[in-house]
């Protein structure tokens, strides 16, 4: 049953017709290119690791932490300009943009893949250059929205979009363990590539126009005077700052299982890339698993509780996991990370969601990203030095150390916050 995005969902539908994939023609084609690039880049990134980890190299530790750190680099070079674009041109033609350059340079790495196996830190450049259009195709996709589907199905749409992060984690890692066992590096090149030229058919099947006008050029604004109203919405109000704060200070000590969850499945499970997959996986579940209890939940969560609980949940995950070898103890430890990310998440973002105004809403998002992402390769790049001269284990415990702080820390920037959510029971959790 679809429909176009003037028809809204109606109640006596069934379950299955209610979900706005199914409903939504062209917001379907978005979320599966969307989904299926996910799935390929995630394919990138586990065999660009178990190439690093694996190569004659010395340091390979450091030289992934360097590589992984490209992607973050990237969105945070070109996050605003990509962002820029979105707004003034076409969203669908950028969306094919964002997919049609970087499939074409996967096929280049296929093409050059013996030098690059002598030159492994030329991975950093293709990586930085594939992540650098990133941010326009979630830019794009993201503002899609409104425009392909009916108004009153817009929350419903945000859920399903915001999901497939976690659902192309979950795949991909699955599945990219055990085909690199089967096809190689390589092989793994191929299927991201692939996945870029479903995406592209997927993007050219849309039928809506995703032109949004803008304003007459004597009313805009330029674009350094919106990032310093930013700025200065967060001199006024020091509860959006301490929420952005304390999620990059978060970001911070979370970032490195990036690279820690290689290291581990490497140096002290001596395992497979399937291995790997299986830690990466439990990571995914544990996040889609909390997001699909948040988006059912009716109860009110206070900031001075649920915050320090997740970093404290964190710490001792991160204690455990640097105490044992067992690996499935590993894979439950990291399912319960996974679900404790997603509620600092899901928290952070509903608090700023209610109190940052509609007209500066997607400034402050930008900026607090930024934040989060400004700290990731700092992390990366040190997690990757620190493991070689001190071990992964030592440098996760010292990581399970700090979210201590950390928690106890958000306990008292939030202690005397106000609950953020409206409960019908009156309960709070």
């Amino acid at each position: 049953m679809v429909r176009s995005k003037n028809q809204k969902m109606k109640k006596g539908d069934a379950l299955f017709f209610q979900n706005p994939v199914f409903v939504f023609a062209d917001f379907r084609r978005i979320y599966l290119a969307k989904l299926v690039s996910n799935i390929g880049e995630r394919f990138f990134l586990i065999a660009v690791s178990w190439w690093v980890l694996h190569s004659p190299v010395e340091n390979s530790n450091s030289l992934l932490g360097f590589i992984m750190g490209a992607a973050t680099v990237a969105r945070i070079v070109f996050g605003p300009v990509m962002g820029v674009y979105a707004d003034r041109y076409n969203k669908k033609q950028c969306m094919l943009v964002a997919a049609i350059i970087p499939m074409f340079i996967v096929a280049g790495l296929i093409l050059v893949f013996p030098w690059v196996e002598q030159h492994l830190l030329s991975l950093w450049v293709f990586h930085f250059c594939i992540a650098s259009f990133l941010p326009l195709m979630m830019a794009a996709s993201t503002s899609s929205l409104p425009l392909v589907v009916h108004k009153d199905d817009i929350a419903k749409a945000v859920a399903m979009d915001g999901g497939i992060l976690f659902i192309g984690q979950a795949v991909g890692s699955t599945a990219a363990g055990a085909f690199i066992m089967l096809a190689g590096v390589i092989g793994a090149f191929y299927v991201n590539a692939a996945a870029y030229g479903i995406a592209i058919l997927c993007l050219l099947r849309i039928k809506s126009n995703l032109h949004v006008e803008q304003a007459k050029p004597e009313t805009q604004h330029s674009m350094w005077k919106d990032i310093k109203e930013g700025f200065h919405y967060f001199a006024q109000n020091t509860l959006v700052l301490r929420l952005v704060a304390i999620f990059c200070v978060a970001n911070f000590f979370m970032s490195p299982i990036m690279i820690a969850i290689p290291i581990l499945t490497i140096e002290v499970f001596n395992g497979t890339a399937f291995d790997m997959s299986l830690l990466e996986l439990s990571l995914a579940l544990g996040a889609v698993f909390m997001s699909g209890i948040l988006g059912s939940w009716q109860r009110e969560f206070s900031l001075s509780r649920i915050l320090p609980f997740t970093m404290l949940l964190n710490s001792g995950v991160l204690l455990a996991i640097s105490q044992s070898r067992e690996f499935y103890f590993i894979c439950i430890a990291l399912f319960l990370m996974g679900s404790s990310i997603s509620v600092t998440n899901a928290v952070v973002m509903a608090k700023m969601q209610k109190i940052i105004p509609d007209a500066i809403k997607g400034r402050i998002f930008s900026l607090g990203m930024m934040g989060a992402l400004l700290v990731a390769p700092v992390a990366l790049a040190l997690t990757g030095i620190l493991s070689d001269s001190l071990g992964i284990k030592n440098v996760i415990f010292i990581n399970g150390v700090a979210f201590i702080i950390v928690g106890m820390a958000a306990y008292f920037l939030f202690k005397n916050e106000i609950n953020f959510t409206e409960s019908r029971d009156g309960n709070n959790l």
